[in-house]
């Protein structure tokens, strides 16, 4: 009996590590990529600086356009970045977000997605792009958690997108707030309106009936702002290995 329990151990163990190999052998990075595999897991440059450690959630398009993320930027590993992605400087990305510039258009070149600097990507957020279209998001800007931004689409600095609200074919100026679970479609609003909850905005009569926004939502948006852009920075050190306690982060708040 001792005998028949040690060869179902050793055996598990067997099978375990063989199905180990097969899911790394499975997620190898393309062959066009692999070339460049030691210089993005050192960090060095691929067509900009990706920070920490290349995962298999950067991906390359169709077309052979690869992110392109500022040294300073924080990644989540649970995100998927794929293609021509531009992400500047201290922005921060969160877990299970998504932004996908993989979409050609008819001309077969796929337009970027920028994320400005300081910018904050909040968890489970989706970022694409109609094909010939492109995203841009201002310095500054936060997409909280579970928005969809999509493309053609362009928002100002500053500004702050809602939990579960939409963005598609739509100008946003700078200091737009739009709040939890809007939708703003086909229009352009002007800087420093106020989108509120569950509202539809999708003509141009929508946007005559918006206020400019209040001291209390600008103030609640530049606190999200600051608070995801400390998340940015100790995400950062992190990955450098400096370890970052709590009255460090108090004071830096």
């Amino acid at each position: 009996q001792w005998y028949f329990w040690t060869e179902m151990a050793r055996l598990s163990r067997i099978v375990a590590i063989s199905g180990a190999r097969r899911m790394l052998n499975s997620t190898r990075i393309p062959f066009r990529l692999s070339k460049n595999f030691r210089n993005i897991r050192a960090g060095r440059t691929l067509r900009g600086r990706i920070a920490g450690v290349w995962s298999m959630n950067f991906e390359a398009n169709s077309s052979g356009d690869i992110p392109q993320v500022d040294k300073t930027a924080f990644i989540h590993r649970s995100a998927v970045i794929i293609g021509n992605i531009r992400i500047e400087a201290k922005v921060y990305v969160g877990p299970c977000a998504v932004i996908r510039a993989d979409e050609p258009g008819p001309d077969g070149t796929v337009m970027p997605i920028t994320i400005g600097a300081e910018a904050n990507v909040q968890d489970g957020v989706i970022i694409h792009a109609l094909g010939g279209t492109s995203v841009s998001i201002g310095p500054g800007t936060s997409i909280a958690h579970g928005a969809v931004v999509h493309g053609p689409c362009r928002i100002g600095c500053g500004g702050f997108v809602g939990f579960n609200s939409v963005i598609f074919n739509s100008t946003l100026g700078a200091r737009v707030i739009v709040m939890h679970g809007a939708l703003v479609e086909g229009v352009s609003v002007p800087d420093g309106l106020f989108v509120p909850p569950r509202v539809s905005v999708c003509c141009h009569h929508d946007v005559r009936r918006l206020r400019s926004a209040s001291p209390e939502a600008l103030a609640f948006a530049a606190r999200v702002h600051i608070t995801n852009s400390c998340l940015a920075k100790a995400g950062c050190e992190k990955q450098s290995g400096n370890r970052i306690d709590k009255a460090t982060l108090q004071r830096r708040r």
